[in-house]
């Protein structure tokens, strides 16, 4: 190697020692205690949370009607408490028999139609929620807080054997549980008053 480009590496080795030295400097030389509830127990951290600390909480977004989604999401189990394949409308030729033969009734943001006696088993429950109600995301909520309203009340006011399909209008996207579930339910006795049941 030549003079000069030894030279050059000494000189970048006294740089970076002196600026090592200099951050070494500020660094404060106290080591930080411990905390109390830290979350490894052990050193290599594989068992799990420390003593008498807590899971922490869940991190999703809260649910629309103000509640915490974790408790939202608890329900109260009871045999007949479920929305299973038993309770849903599935095939189109069943929709489209519905929308045949059913009684009809339209409120503010639904149209609601119904068949007393269609289904073998239990009330079944068909959606149809176009893309004119808004993106996936409003959609898929929608739905949701339909089934949810059919699993806790609609079906316990249905006849045994009905079928009943809700077509939501464009604006029903942005309603929350409470509202949906009152008009729903007001809906449903209507169209048991109409179809005389």
């Amino acid at each position: 190697m030549s003079s000069l480009k030894v030279a050059a590496l000494e000189k970048r080795k006294a740089n970076l020692g002196i600026h090592a030295r200099n951050y070494e400097e500020n660094l404060s030389a106290e080591q930080c205690s411990p905390q109390k509830d830290s979350w490894l127990s052990c050193q290599d951290g594989n068992s799990g949370w420390a003593q008498g600390t807590q899971a922490p909480t869940s991190q999703g977004s809260p649910s629309p009607d103000g509640d915490n989604s974790a408790k939202a999401a608890r329900v109260i189990s009871t045999p007949d408490a479920s929305f299973g394949k038993r309770h849903r409308l599935r095939r189109r030729r069943d929709f489209l028999a519905v929308q045949r033969e059913g009684v009809k009734l339209r409120t503010q943001h639904f149209l609601l139609e119904m068949v007393a006696d269609f289904a073998d088993e239990g009330p079944k429950l068909g959606l149809t929620v176009s893309r004119r109600v808004g993106k996936p995301v409003v959609r898929n909520r929608l739905k949701r807080r339909l089934r949810e309203c059919f699993r806790l009340t609609l079906k316990h006011m249905l006849p045994e054997r009905a079928a009943l399909v809700v077509v939501a209008h464009a604006d029903a996207g942005a309603l929350d549980f409470a509202t949906i579930n009152a008009e729903l339910t007001a809906g449903v006795r209507r169209l048991l008053r109409k179809s005389r049941l």
